[in-house]
């Protein structure tokens, strides 16, 4: 029903080289990506994703979720 991924991940793809296939075969597909570091916050949000940065709070998470979905253009 919905992604959350991290953006640092092993073997060459990252969680926005992720979260950009992903939109182009589902775009309702809400996609919220989690980060402990500010770089790739910071590309996250540019690449018009949610992103949640760590450490979070479960509030902090469940607030994410309606906001993980895709943005209008």
């Amino acid at each position: 029903d919905m992604v959350l991924s991290d953006m640092v991940m092993p073997a060459g793809m990252d969680g926005l080289d992720l979260a950009r296939q992903l939109r182009e075969r589902c775009h309702d597909l809400p996609i919220v990506l989690m980060t402990g570091y500010s770089a790739a916050a910071g590309a996250g949000g540019e690449g018009g994703f949610t992103v949640l940065r760590k450490p979070f709070k479960l509030e902090d998470l469940v607030a994410s979720l309606n906001l993980g979905l895709p943005k209008a253009s």
